[in-house]
């Protein structure tokens, strides 16, 4: 029980610390990873964690869905970076 406590209390002060103004908040963009287009929430630095140089954004702006769609015709769609 005292392990759940202290766990819930960490989660708490991580979601503190990430709605104070300014703090980074990865949104969603358009990402070429493995030859695939896909929309990831992950920050630039977090998708090279991930994918190392199997992954570079595409772009999309304030609607990354609607970006792949138009110049892609989707997500899951053939991509280069």
């Amino acid at each position: 029980m005292a392990r759940l406590l202290a766990s819930s209390g960490a989660l708490g002060l991580a979601l503190a610390i990430a709605a104070l103004p300014g703090a980074a908040q990865a949104r969603d963009a358009a990402w070429c990873v493995y030859g695939k287009t896909t929309v990831e929430s992950w920050d630039d630095a977090q998708m090279r964690v991930r994918y190392g140089s199997s992954a570079c954004r595409l772009g999309g702006g304030d609607d990354p869905r609607k970006f792949l769609e138009r110049n892609y015709h989707g997500t899951g769609r053939p991509c280069s970076c």
